[in-house]
């Protein structure tokens, strides 16, 4: 924030102590899914982490929209910070 950069919120740290906490917990990046109609886990190569927005749309009503940041796991904090404001 004193670069004139944008401010860092409490959001952005906590999203990004959950992508360093992966790291330790990769199994936390995993999905189940079906192969040949038996349950399987997925194991996710990347971190897609997405953030909920809450929008107003013309008509009054809301609805939440969830950008995410790819592979945000090879980010480090300004990168991080940037593709996160940059949605």
């Amino acid at each position: 924030a004193r670069t004139g950069a944008g401010n860092v919120s409490f959001t952005h740290l906590i999203a990004y102590a959950v992508l360093r906490a992966l790291a330790d917990f990769p199994a936390l990046n995993s999905a189940y899914g079906t192969e040949a109609g038996k349950p399987v886990v997925v194991r996710h190569q990347h971190v897609n982490l997405g953030l909920a927005v809450d929008v107003q749309k013309r008509d009054g009503t809301h609805s939440l929209l969830v950008p995410n940041v790819k592979s945000a796991e090879a980010l480090d904090f300004a990168g991080f910070w940037r593709a996160y404001e940059d949605l």
